[in-house]
């Protein structure tokens, strides 16, 4: 009498385990530092974790004074097994794109692989602030037409100012021997003042910091 409810009990908590193993993907960007006026790509990243998907969906939002994104471009994801895709990038207008969305075009069985959903060109325009970048209205959705669970995590841009050479957080010693290692070379990464030349004038400027820390 007792053990007939106990195996019942058994079942219902493996079916539960089973649901409880289901593993929701990831989508993550990583944390990006430049100087004032860089640009360069942010990747918006997919672990499926076992999950196939077919199509998504996403928005981004980030703060128009410190970052601008130039241009969005389809990630690798979906095409990893040399499927043709419809990618529609959205608009770019007053710190966030409109609707983004990719799908696989044609018969498939989706993508469980790791890829890039999306590249954000960026092009750093505030001073020494962050900005976070942040994916919103995320939509997975798997061959059969059913949304995927997923788990997200935002990123930040940080702007360096352009005296912290190495831009590890502090101006010091680290900062002055890169710019003595360069001295009188043409050289945008290092050259603080940006008159096309790392001279005497940029060793002062760096100088004038020393020590802090932002």
């Amino acid at each position: 009498m007792i053990l007939k409810p106990f195996l019942m009990f058994l079942v219902l908590l493996s079916m539960f385990s089973v649901v409880g193993l289901a593993t929701p993907a990831n989508i993550s960007i990583i944390n990006q530092t430049a100087k004032l006026g860089q640009t360069f790509n942010v990747d918006i990243n997919i672990i499926p974790n076992g999950n196939s998907a077919s199509g998504w969906q996403a928005n981004v939002s980030w703060d128009p004074t410190i970052i601008r994104v130039n241009g969005i471009t389809e990630g690798n994801y979906l095409k990893l097994y040399g499927s043709q895709t419809f990618f529609m990038p959205g608009t770019i207008a007053n710190g966030s794109t409109g609707y983004t969305f990719a799908v696989i075009l044609g018969p498939n069985s989706g993508v469980s692989n790791p890829g890039v959903l999306m590249t954000l060109n960026i092009t750093t325009i505030g001073v020494t602030h962050n900005s976070t970048l942040t994916p919103l209205n995320i939509k997975l959705v798997d061959p059969n037409g059913n949304y995927i669970p997923f788990t997200l995590s935002s990123s930040r841009v940080v702007v360096a100012p352009k005296y912290d050479v190495n831009m590890d957080g502090i101006v010091d010693i680290a900062d002055l021997t890169l710019l003595a290692q360069y001295y009188m070379q043409s050289n945008a990464a290092y050259d603080i003042n940006g008159d096309g030349i790392i001279d005497i004038v940029d060793v002062v400027i760096a100088a004038q910091h020393f020590g802090q820390t932002w």
